[in-house]
This record gives structure tokens, C-alpha cells and sequence, in this order.
């Protein structure tokens, strides 16, 4: 049965698409890009190299899906399950936030396939745990546990492994539930190489091998790299497109000092060279840990579209690494906690400070938190994002300064 709510909320979208209010969002972000960043959503990782015009440094807040089910009653294994139920609260969530918020983030016509962090994993035949109440995760449990687990391992199959299959219904139902003017974007590979290791082997257990092990390290890097570029070139066929994409490396685990630089340059950077060559670049490299000590190295990959610089990650030397790369840009992500939920006024304004006094005028930058989440009192921490949200409107909209 149709969800009855869809039809109205494309309308409500559809007359707001070309709004002078909408219009304006798009001016932080180019006017002319190749497909698909010409109908990005409001899934980050679709953001082109931002465009700081008159000192204006656009910015994102990505609210947690848990946040989401108390604020609007979303019931989130439905919401990852259910293409109608996603369509209906993908519009809902939208456009909650175009109407109450200022970030730099524009009503389009896109819907973008996200599962979460789970996706790939469970290609590999990770357990995928779901909850009405939060996001979905993947079980605990590795794969490859044993070297003959590795050694008996499958490429993923593009249509029946892990949700594969649920992501090709989601692509077929929400195709025919928006209709011809609006755009369906097939769910894409968000793992980096060494951060999928790290759920198919397991943490400590990989941490082990880079030592005693180096050979099956490398060994474990090929395959999973060969099943990245294996499943992309399906994608592509599939959808019919010109173009890899969108290639978005997300390393989490890819940070000092679980990394040193020595073992990042030798186990982890060769592969993410390789797959920039072979997609034609990468558009998002990202890590929530610390990188400051990785960042030139990280700047060898060639053609790397956004750099991301965590919470974690000091600013001002991966400025100074990212702004010597040819047509760079940078996200840098603030700390959730510290420095919105739990912080004093002067707190949450300080990194604000920071990114405009070290990045404007330097390297194309744009801003954003993600992890935005309720803390005890949804209501009360609801209220903290919209604190956020109106410094970060004044001082990276630069309409005081």
C-alpha cells in the first residue's frame, strides 16, 4: 500500500525547489559539476568543493537518525526496510530541515539510497542489526576470522549479496513512487579499504597481523580492493552512467595512533593510490580520527576531490598540507560533544573562530557536524542544534564579521 503522505510532500518540495530562499542555498556550491553533485541531497557525502563567495563558508549539520525518531516519531527499522516509509520521512526529515534551519544544505529532486554504515559489510556477509529506535549496525562478529575464512572468500555478488538485494527493490519502488523529475541515487560504497578490514577480520586481530602477518594483510587489501572496483564497475553498468561514482573512502580506523604513519604509508596508501587512478579520483576521504600526522601522506593520493579534517585532526597544519594540492577542498567536521551538546556558549563558538580565521581566503572549506544526537532530553538538546545552527549562520555566513 502507498504511503498516502508521499504525494503531498513531493508537492510541498516541488514548490519549493525554485524558491529565491532555495535558489540562494545552491550559491554555496557550484552551478556546473558533472552528475550526480548536480542534484545532491541532503546526505553530505554528496557535497560538491564548496564555493566560499564573499567570504561566506557554508556548513552542514547532520542530525542523528535516532534524533530523527523523537523528533518527527520516525521508526527507524521500518525507515531502512520499508522504501515507501524511507521516502516518506527522507521528504519529512528534508524539508524539517529547510524549513527550521539555515544550513547551506537546498531542497532538490533527489532521493539518495544511505543504509548507514552497513552496507558494504554485509556484502561480505556481516550481520546487519536493526531497531526502531536507532540506526542500523553491523554485529560484532568478523567473518574472517581464520586465514581459510579469507582464503574461501567470495567477490560480493551486485545483486544478492548482503542487502544488496533490498537496495535494488529500494532503487526499483522509489524509481516509480517519484516519478520522472526526480532522481533515485543507487546506494554507493562508503568503506575505505582498511576500515572494511577491520569488521571482516577484526580490530585487534588486524592490528595483530600488520605485524606478524604482513603478507595476508596485504593479500586481504587486494581482494577487498578488486571487490570495490568489481562492484563499481556493475554499479556503473547498471545505472547506465558515464562516471565511477560518487567514490567516498571513509577511514575511521585510519588514524594515529592506531596507525602509525610508517604502517598507514605501507599497508593502507598504495591501495587508496591505486583506486584514485583506476575511479579517475577520489571525491571524499574521510576519517573521524586523527590524522594530523598522516595528512602528507594522505596528499599523495591524486585527485582527491574533498579532504576531511576531524575533530580530532588539528586544523591549521592540514590546511597547510591540503591548500598545496591542486583544486582541494576540505570538510572540517567539529566535535558533536564537546563542542555543542555538553558546551558552554563560548565553547561552541570557539572552532567556529577557528575555521574562519585559518581557512577563509586559504582553501575552499565547508563545515560540518555530524553525530548530532540527543543526549537525555531530545526537546532540550533539539534546542543545542539550534543554538548551533544560529552562530554558525552568524559567523560563517560572515553577517557579523
Amino acid at each position: 500500500m502507498v504511503n498516502p503522505d508521499i504525494a503531498p510532500l513531493l508537492d510541498r518540495v516541488r514548490a519549493l525547489i525554485d524558491s529565491p530562499r532555495n535558489r540562494a542555498l545552491y550559491a554555496s556550491w557550484p552551478e556546473r559539476i558533472d552528475p550526480p553533485y548536480g542534484e545532491f541531497g541532503p546526505a553530505y557525502y554528496w557535497f560538491p568543493r564548496p564555493v566560499n563567495q564573499n567570504g561566506r563558508i557554508p556548513y552542514v549539520l547532520e542530525i542523528e537518525p535516532a534524533m530523527w525518531h523523537r523528533v518527527l516519531g520516525v521508526d527507524l527499522q521500518q525507515f531502512y526496510t520499508e522504501p515507501a516509509t524511507y521516502l516518506a520521512n527522507w521528504l519529512r526529515i528534508a524539508l524539517y530541515r529547510y524549513e527550521h534551519f539555515n544550513a547551506d544544505v537546498p531542497l532538490t529532486p533527489a532521493i539518495d539510497i544511505d543504509f548507514g554504515s552497513v552496507f558494504v559489510q554485509s556484502l561480505f556477509g556481516v550481520d546487519v542489526i536493526y531497531a526502531a529506535e536507532e540506526a542500523p549496525w553491523n554485529g560484532l562478529e568478523p567473518v574472517w576470522k581464520t586465514e581459510a575464512d579469507f582464503a574461501s572468500a567470495k567477490m560480493p555478488d551486485f545483486h544478492r549479496s548482503g542487502l544488496a538485494p533490498l537496495a535494488h527493490r529500494f532503487y526499483a519502488e522509489l524509481s516509480a513512487l517519484v516519478g520522472p523529475d526526480f532522481r533515485v541515487h543507487f546506494v554507493s560504497w562508503r568503506k575505505g579499504p582498511f576500515s572494511l578490514l577491520v569488521y571482516l577480520r577484526g580490530f585487534e586481530q588486524l592490528l595483530v597481523d600488520l605485524y606478524e602477518r604482513p603478507a595476508l594483510v596485504h593479500a586481504m587489501m587486494r581482494f577487498v580492493v578488486e571487490a570495490m572496483q568489481q562492484w563499481y564497475a556493475e554499479r556503473k553498468a547498471f545505472l547506465g552512467e558515464a562516471r565511477f561514482g560518487p567514490i567516498f573512502l571513509g577511514n575511521d580506523e585510519v588514524s594515529t595512533p592506531s596507525l602509525s604513519p610508517a604502517l598507514y604509508e605501507e599497508f593502507v596508501l598504495p591501495y587508496e593510490i591505486e583506486l584514485s587512478r583506476y575511479f579517475g579520483g577520489i571525491d571524499y576521504w574521510h576519517s573521524c580520527g586523527d590524522t594530523t600526522r598522516l595528512a602528507p601522506l594522505i596528499a599523495r593520493i591524486p585527485n582527491v576531490h574533498m579532504f576531511d579534517v576531524g575533530p580530532w585532526t588539528q586544523l591549521a597544519p592540514a590546511v597547510e598540507v591540503y591548500r598545496q594540492v591542486p583544486n582541494a577542498s576540505i570538510m572540517r567536521r567539529i566535535n558533536p560533544i564537546d563542542t555543542v551538546m555538553m558546551a558552554s556558549p563560548e565553547q561552541m563558538l570557539a572552532p567556529l573562530h577557528e575555521v574562519r580565521r585559518v581557512c577563509a581566503g586559504v582553501i575552499p572549506t565547508m563545515v560540518m557536524y555530524d553525530g548530532l544526537n540527543y543526549i537525555k532530553d531530545w526537546q532540550a538538546d533539539l534546542e543545542k542544534i539550534q543554538q548551533l545552527d544560529r552562530a554558525c549562520h552568524r559567523i560563517l555566513h560572515n553577517t557579523i564579521e
